[in-house]
């Protein structure tokens, strides 16, 4: 393989020849032009559309050949633009031939000069003939002869094309296009024969070898993902051939077992990759260079297999050397790495070495500044975005209002639209989905998962596309369609694309709702690994579904242990979700007042829908007055909580949380009987009147609980029912709701069944 010739570009020349003299017909020129512009003009990276950085360099055969001049006419009757290349193409019948298109790209005879088109030494195509000749001439007569080789095996397709236009000059050669009358060598009929029999057919040069690594490491950088098993092949057999081995292939192979979850191997093809590197630009710059950036690679790689000290102790290294080089790029880089990862994982920031790493990198706030400031000195667009996002990220993360990290991402929008920063886009629409859902505006928040699938996916990373495909599948679960959030997960193979563990959070909550205790049994072990590897809300949702089973598993003491225990870790770690810790108190306050002390969970549900109030987090403003109205409820203080109720359930509604629209019914229903029964007599009109609304909502809540299938809320809203039934003297209704009841009873405990003979 040469280093810049190759059997296409021969073929190039030759096209060149028949536009230069005058073979193809002035209305087809253009079709010409645009074919030979595409192959042998160079884009500049900073003007490249979108279009051009979607395809990859094609190696050109010469069906792309036929493709373009069948439909063109000549000039000679009867024939098209194809045969008369082929003329041109079969008429090298000999390297000697071959030397002298060379020679003549360089020296033109004057007396076809004079009848064909000039060729300008600053045009394009002067350029590029002049590159190629110049390329022959420094090719050893070896790998010259090799050329002339290849040539003969990549033109015999057209063969049969050929020697049916032209029969007589084709009885007297062969298939290679040979001479059989001349004195042939035997080494080289025999030589072709084996390179026939190799089956290798594409032969392209280093030049479009080095170019095609180029692009496949664009490819599996922006997006995330390995390189497909028949590129793999493709590219290994384009290497085979190679007359050296880039060494760009070692730090595909390394992405590979990266993404393939070989960690050993990984490892070694990343040390291979900067040990070839540097040994090909030994300069002292630049292996200073490569190794700051062979940190950055061996920290993120030593994170995705979950060893963080070693990832943390190789980024401050990183930072470190990037400083001393001065290298804002890998700096900026290595600066907001850091920043994720204490976010996503502070509990191994304490074993950081804190006098080498902490104080050198900064807090997280001096981060961002630093971040912020550097993008603006330099007018990086998309590092200032990024930043932006981050600020977001930490406003919503510490408490603050939500109003002012909505400010920072519509900031990143701006400069996304006005900058054409498609990268950041689909991080900046997930973000904006994510806040909505946070102050509850759910409809929005499902239309931004929408946009994103619709518009934003193919810009996406693939871990990004799979993160949003698991909050729209969660969305669906929430509204208790779980049938569709499976549906929407097994879109990607869990194998492939290691979604395994989320497949097993969203059949842990789906079974949790439908109380099939022993299917979450066998599920909560398995979603634990999760806290350790995946993000920090990830991490929580399996706490949360795990105190759920606990209680549902009459294992509350051990659940507020459990509370207890997070609540500890939060006050360990200054950057704990504010959110979370939200959460975390109307959890515990519905814990006590499921164990019967209502009055201890009392000021924790106060403060919990106080926290929700100030922050404006509307969902979960309305499930600490719902767990404050249970809790009054328990206290027979029924005024008060269905004045709470009744000024929440109308922006519950809003959140289109069906879960806690139905609670919230359910305990409006238990206000009303309570205050019917308390200071109305029997048979008043206003005694009838609240017992026919508490029917009413109870109604509705049996439908809310029927919807997302929630197996104690259904049988909570039967009991009701029949309570009320028989209250009110119909007996019959009373009756057939206690049938109901008992065939709810019976169905869990008979799958209840099904799953414990499984599982022993």
């Amino acid at each position: 393989m040469s280093r810049f010739l190759s059997p296409a570009k021969i073929c190039l020349i030759l096209l060149i020849d028949v536009y230069f003299n005058h073979e193809a017909k002035a209305s087809d020129t253009i079709h010409l032009l645009s074919f030979i512009s595409k192959h042998i003009l160079r884009r500049n990276g900073n003007s490249k559309t979108s279009e051009d950085q979607s395809q990859a360099p094609q190696i050109t055969s010469l069906n792309q050949f036929q493709t373009l001049l069948t439909p063109l006419t000549s000039n000679l009757p009867g024939r098209s633009l194809y045969d008369v290349y082929l003329r041109y193409l079969w008429g090298l019948t000999s390297f000697e031939q071959l030397d002298h298109l060379f020679e003549k790209s360089r020296t033109p005879d004057p007396e076809s000069t004079s009848r064909c088109l000039p060729i300008s030494s600053s045009s394009p195509f002067g350029q590029y003939l002049r590159r190629c000749q110049l390329e022959f001439v420094r090719l050893q007569f070896s790998d010259a002869q090799q050329l002339w080789e290849d040539f003969l095996i990549f033109r015999e397709s057209s063969w049969s094309a050929w020697a049916a236009r032209n029969p007589d000059e084709a009885e007297s050669r062969d298939s290679g296009g040979i001479s059989m009358d001349d004195l042939v060598s035997p080494i080289l009929l025999d030589r072709q024969q084996k390179r026939r029999a190799d089956g290798h057919q594409v032969l392209p040069s280093q030049d479009l070898l080095d170019r095609t690594i180029q692009f496949q490491l664009e490819q599996i950088q922006g997006t995330g993902c390995r390189l497909p098993s028949e590129m793999q092949d493709r590219l290994a057999d384009m290497i085979q051939h190679a007359s050296s081995r880039p060494a760009d292939v070692h730090f595909i192979n390394f992405f590979n077992s990266w993404r393939s979850g070989a960690y050993s191997e990984a490892i070694d093809n990343l040390h291979r990759y900067f040990d070839y590197a540097m040994e090909s630009y030994g300069s002292h710059q630049t292996i200073k260079t490569y190794h700051q950036y062979a940190l950055l690679h061996l920290a993120v790689l030593h994170a995705d297999f979950g060893s963080y000290e070693e990832a943390i102790s190789a980024m401050d290294e990183c930072i470190a050397t990037a400083r001393e080089n001065q290298d804002s790029r890998c700096l900026n880089f290595g600066l907001s790495w850091l920043l994720h990862l204490r976010r996503a994982h502070p509990e191994y920031i304490k074993h950081e070495r804190l006098l080498h790493s902490t104080a050198f990198a900064g807090s997280d706030s001096d981060i961002l500044f630093f971040l912020q400031q550097k993008a603006l000195e330099s007018k990086d667009w998309t590092q200032l975005s990024s930043t932006l996002l981050s600020q977001a990220e930490s406003v919503v993360q510490s408490g603050q209002s939500v109003a002012k990290a909505l400010d920072y991402s519509y900031q990143s929008h701006h400069l996304n639209s006005k900058y054409a920063l498609h990268g950041l886009q689909p991080t900046q629409v997930r973000l904006h989905g994510s806040l909505f859902s946070q102050i509850g505006l759910f409809s929005l928040a499902q239309l931004q998962g929408e946009t994103f699938a619709t518009i934003f996916e193919r810009k996406a990373t693939r871990p990004e596309a799979l993160s949003m495909q698991c909050v729209q599948a969660y969305q669906l679960a929430c509204r208790g369609n779980y049938e569709g959030a499976m549906e929407k997960l097994m879109k990607n193979d869990p194998s492939s694309y290691r979604t395994l563990r989320m497949h097993n959070l969203h059949f842990g909550f789906a079974n949790m709702i439908r109380n099939e205790i022993a299917a979450s049994e066998r599920l909560v072990p398995k979603i634990k690994p999760l806290r350790n590897m995946a993000e920090p809300d990830v991490a929580f949702e399996t706490h949360v579904l795990e105190i759920e089973y606990l209680q549902k598993a009459n294992k509350s003491q051990v659940a507020l242990e459990k509370i207890e225990e997070l609540f500890r870790e939060f006050k360990t770690d200054p950057g704990s979700s504010y959110i979370h810790r939200i959460r975390l108190l109307i959890i515990k306050a519905n814990l006590w007042a499921h164990v019967g002390k209502p009055t201890k969970g009392f000021s924790i549900a106060l403060r919990a829908a106080n926290a929700g109030y100030m922050r404006c987090l509307l969902p979960y403003l309305c499930q600490g007055v719902a767990a404050l109205a249970a809790i009054l409820i328990e206290l027979e203080e029924y005024e008060a909580a269905r004045r709470l109720l009744d000024s929440v359930i109308p922006k519950a509604l809003e959140t289109a949380d069906i879960f806690l629209s139905a609670r919230l019914y359910s305990l409006l229903t238990d206000t009303l009987v309570g205050q019917a029964t308390k200071d109305h007599t029997k048979g008043s009109k206003d005694f009838d009147q609240l017992l026919n609304s508490a029917q009413v909502y109870l109604e509705r809540a049996k439908e809310g609980f029927d919807k997302v299938q929630d197996l104690d809320g259904t049988l909570a809203c039967l009991q009701k029912k029949a309570l009320l039934f028989r209250f009110r003297g119909e007996e019959a209704l009373a009756e057939e709701m206690e049938e109901m009841y008992d065939a709810e009873v019976g169905e869990v405990r008979r799958r209840e069944r099904e799953m414990r003979g499984v599982e022993g």
